[in-house]
């Protein structure tokens, strides 16, 4: 039982040490959106346009306002009667000056010709602008996202043909200084490798310091902790063939703008639709509604009325005609996005296109490189020619590799660039 056991535990220790770490572009794209602040915008901008809403729901309860007052004047109605009449005791009395007033108003709506429900649709409208307005913000991010990940790709790549080129030298340096040791070749070319040895880790150490400010960038624009060995995955979807196709949020969030547009012409309409209340009056006060009690009484009075503005000078005309204008004026920017989006597109794949045909001729010139630095080497060790026309070659040799590398990251960097401008990615 026990050697089960710890061949289990061998295995485990096998697999958990074959694990690497990696990083892809898309969890890059999720972390950099949960991290953004701005993100966390969407809730408030819920919450708000809720609180909004009810209290537009609102106005269909009923309104109550608890009012008071207290006059004097200086006359009252009076009755002089001197003409007797047979069986009639009249006896007006004196009323008085001021007057007392404390009531309770209620006032209900009936029908107020859907400018409420108009009200809401356009809030409702609203939030969706805000909504989508923020996830335009948002996607920007993909782009900083890619220029960080893909140069780090970059950045790694050169520092370690960097590497390689100096062990390569480390190697010749090595060698020449065995050949000085013995005779058959001049310190001067030692000192040349040595010269070109120390160029290059000055460069590997730049590399270094250039890889760790961006990964600290992609870090701070992630909320990821990014080490030093991550391991970061190139998209795999990059060779299929890309077709145009819009599906920016600028083109939904235009459309959305327009659809408020239209809300706001029905809102406008309803301004003259006539408007239905009930309403009703509790009171107590001195005089009452009849006038000529001089005691304080309480009284009431509930009915209906009918409100309706069914003329204001061609104002809601006015107002229509203002929201047609900007209407077409979003018409055209919807256009105009459509249009830059679609050049956009035909650049970037003449520039894949253009791309793709270099890599070809980099693979070429590559083993072209290849076979000059062998013969090269060959010549140096056989003291047919100099260091320095060794370093040339290797040079050169490194040059063409580091081409290479950096438009195979250009190229998959561009196709994918080319995915979040169609909003595809």
């Amino acid at each position: 039982m026990k050697r089960y056991i710890i061949l289990w535990l061998c295995l485990a220790g096998l697999t958990c040490s074959g694990q690497q770490s990696s990083l892809t572009l898309d969890s890059c794209y999720r972390a950099a959106r949960s991290h953004y602040p701005q993100a966390r915008q969407k809730g408030l901008l819920e919450e708000s346009t809720g609180l909004k809403i009810q209290n537009l729901n609102r106005n269909y309860l009923p309104q109550m306002s608890l009012n008071g007052s207290t006059t004097y004047q200086s006359d009252v109605t009076k009755i002089d009667i001197n003409v007797p009449i047979p069986g009639f005791d009249i006896n007006t009395p004196d009323l008085n000056r001021d007057s007392y007033k404390l009531t309770l108003d209620v006032n209900q709506v009936i029908w107020d010709g859907g400018v409420t429900g108009n009200q809401k649709k356009v809030e409702s409208l609203g939030l969706q602008i805000d909504q989508e307005a923020l996830e335009v913000d948002i996607h920007l991010l993909k782009e900083r996202v890619n220029q960080l990940f893909f140069g780090i790709i970059l950045l790694r790549e050169n520092k370690n043909l960097l590497v390689s080129a100096k062990e390569r030298l480390d190697k010749k340096h090595q060698e020449t200084l065995s050949a000085i040791r013995n005779g058959t070749a001049l310190t001067s070319q030692g000192n040349l490798l040595m010269a070109e040895i120390l160029k290059v880790e000055q460069q590997v150490a730049e590399t270094e310091i250039d890889l760790a400010a961006s990964a600290q960038m992609l870090s701070e624009l992630t909320g990821l902790t990014i080490p030093a060995d991550i391991s970061l995955e190139m998209p795999s979807y990059l060779t299929a063939a890309i077709a145009f196709q819009n599906q920016r949020w600028e083109g939904k969030l235009l459309s959305s703008q327009q659809e408020k547009l239209i809300a706001s012409e029905k809102l406008v309409t309803t301004k003259l639709m006539p408007r239905f209340f009930a309403f009703g009056q509790l009171g107590y006060g001195r005089p009452g509604f009849n006038f000529m009690d001089n005691d304080f009484t309480p009284f009431y009075i509930f009915g209906a009325k009918v409100s309706w503005t069914f003329w204001n000078w061609n104002q809601n005309k006015h107002e229509k005609r203002i929201l047609g204008l900007q209407r077409q004026i979003l018409d055209t920017r919807k256009e105009t996005f459509d249009q830059n989006l679609r050049l956009a597109y035909y650049k970037d794949m003449s520039e894949i296109r253009k791309l793709e045909d270099v890599l070809e001729k980099d693979r070429q010139i590559i083993q072209l490189r290849e076979e000059i630095s062998r013969t090269t080497t060959s010549q140096y060790d056989n003291g047919v020619i100099a260091a320095s026309d060794l370093v040339s070659r290797l040079n050169e040799e490194t040059q063409a590799r580091l081409q290479y590398r950096l438009h195979q990251v250009q190229l998959a960097k561009l196709r994918q660039t080319c995915l979040v401008n169609l909003g595809i990615k």
